[in-house]
């Protein structure tokens, strides 16, 4: 019986320890969230990786919390990327360029980034999903005649935007009441009807 009692209590030991160590799925040690290989499968956007592995700064190609957290800027070359998703790794971005190429339609879902420049090669506004800048730079590269930022998703809080364009001829403004600075370079406008732009400044 002394026998068979010390070996049920081995076993309790046993599986205590078990537990512990997470054998069976007890306590363990989590690796961080934004502990992640920084590499062309994580990162497919080359920009973003470059931008990834300067901030690497003990070149070990591992992403930590500390790193992420001092990337305040990124720049995503390719519409390939999963923009959301990379943004998620960074908490305080605060500004990102986008090369849209011919889409007319991008999911940012973050309402964090408050500078968004667009480098777009098609008519028309990109509409930006889920974000919500306050200022916007506008590049519309192969645009021509009007641009309607009005009603467009994304730009519904601007307060401050910058258009460029050569064959731009006129621009309908967002948020009219509440658009504090505009500026208009390297268009063709002809007209551009700013009178309820009352805090412009």
């Amino acid at each position: 019986m002394k026998r068979q009692g010390k070996r049920i209590a081995m076993a309790v030991v046993a599986f205590g320890m078990a537990l512990g160590f997470g054998v069976i799925g007890g306590p363990q040690t989590e690796s961080k969230a934004a502990e992640v290989a920084i590499n062309a499968e994580t990162f497919t956007d080359p920009g973003v990786l470059s931008s990834v592995n300067m901030i690497d700064y003990n070149k070990d190609g591992i992403l930590t919390d500390d790193e992420a957290a001092k990337m305040t800027y990124l720049y995503f070359g390719t519409v390939t990327s999963d923009i959301p998703v990379v943004l998620k790794y960074f908490p305080n971005i605060k500004e990102i360029t986008i090369k849209t190429g011919s889409l007319k339609s991008v999911t940012v879902n973050n309402k964090s980034v408050k500078t968004i420049t667009v480098i777009s090669d098609t008519n028309g506004v990109v509409s930006l999903v889920g974000a919500e800048p306050s200022q916007i730079k506008y590049y519309a590269q192969k645009a021509t005649g009007a641009l309607n930022f009005k009603g467009v998703k994304g730009y519904t809080k601007v307060t401050d935007i910058s258009v460029f364009g050569k064959k731009v001829t006129r621009i309908a403004v967002p948020n009219q009441t509440k658009l504090k600075k505009l500026v208009v370079k390297f268009t063709s406008i002809t007209k551009m009807d700013t009178s309820k732009c009352t805090k412009l400044e």
